[in-house]
């Protein structure tokens, strides 16, 4: 049984099918790239598996059991259970120390709040930033707010990491660390679906998949 599985998923917008009939699956801890042009339906995609949108029509299966129905109660504790976010940017809290923000996540984990500084410390030693815990993101560079923005993902143990051009603000070198702490992540089980425009970054992958027009490709378009 597959950990996810998309089945035949439609999105529709105002004058715009972002996605037509989409259907693929992950396994549990397998690190998949997602490719195609700008308005394929990738970030679509990622935003409905990670059941922050919902499917216009079709399904997707966690571990077996369907989502279509859930009511908003139910995806928060799946999306909160199941899944981490990483984006292009780094959406943190200019206001709220890096500690601080990576803590965010375990105010809905059911973590009791006395152990949420050692959760997340041990995440930002992870990703080599324990030092920088009290410092807060506009002190921080480019790729040290992004390790930051995947330890808040990882920080509540998700079993899958959805990432979403996780490099595309970054320069070749810092997009280098990023994807090396990817592929550790990977090495220790964490299962991974990055959408990214880089063929070299999607080539690190186990299996690239390609979207074109809102539905895959065997081929890349």
């Amino acid at each position: 049984m597959p950990y996810i599985e998309c089945r035949d998923l439609y999105k529709n917008y105002p004058g715009q099918k972002a996605l037509d009939g989409a259907s693929m699956t992950l396994e549990k801890g397998e690190f998949v790239a997602l490719q195609g042009i700008s308005g394929s339906g990738k970030s679509t995609l990622l935003a409905l598996i990670g059941l922050l949108d919902l499917p216009s029509s079709g399904d997707i299966f966690i571990d077996g059991q369907p989502t279509a129905g859930a009511g908003f109660t139910a995806r928060c504790h799946l999306r909160n259970q199941h899944f981490g976010f990483v984006f292009q940017q780094f959406h943190l809290i200019g206001d709220f120390t890096v500690l601080e923000n990576v803590q965010l996540p375990l105010r809905y984990s059911g973590l009791s709040r006395r152990h949420w500084r050692a959760r997340a410390m041990e995440i930002l030693d992870k990703v080599g930033l324990a030092n920088r815990h009290h410092n807060l993101p506009g002190e921080l560079s480019g790729g040290e707010q992004q390790r930051v923005a995947i330890a808040r993902a990882l920080v509540s143990r998700p079993g899958l990491l959805l990432a979403d051009e996780p490099t595309g603000n970054l320069d070749s070198k810092t997009g280098e660390h990023i994807m090396a702490l990817f592929q550790t992540l990977h090495q220790e089980g964490m299962g991974l679906l990055m959408a990214t425009h880089n063929p070299a970054y999607a080539g690190r992958a186990q299996r690239c998949l390609h979207l074109q027009d809102g539905r895959f490709s065997d081929t890349p378009g």
